[in-house]
């Protein structure tokens, strides 16, 4: 086997990964949407894959959102469907922060009771 069939063997294995991660996606937006065509979701998938490869960009949620409205339009179904579950994505991790937030602060108050006792 040569070299070029090694890389090529560890690229399939690489993108089938990707693959089999983005079908859920597929799933929920199409199911969202099911008169949208197949082939505006796999370029979503696309677009969402090479979104969450940038470097330096603190929230690929949104930059796969607002990438998403600016090739589409805004005036297209598929607009609204991707910044909801944006949003809910985005208000499902600040909910989480909070939470371990308020579990932290009240384990430190603990301690710092048993401390002083």
């Amino acid at each position: 086997m040569s070299d070029w069939d090694w890389r090529a063997s560890d690229w399939n294995w690489h993108a089938g990964g990707e693959r089999w991660c983005d079908r859920p996606a597929i799933v929920m937006w199409w199911s969202l949407l099911p008169q949208v065509p197949m082939t505006s979701w796999i370029v979503l998938v696309a677009v969402r894959m090479v979104s969450t490869r940038l470097p330096l960009v603190p929230n690929k949620d949104l930059a796969f959102a607002a990438v998403t409205v600016a090739l589409i339009g805004s005036h297209n179904d598929i607009a609204p469907v991707i910044v909801m579950i944006t949003t809910m994505v985005l208000l499902a991790n600040i909910v989480v922060a909070i939470g371990i937030s308020l579990l932290s602060w009240g384990e430190a108050l603990n301690r710092r009771r048993l401390v002083r006792a």
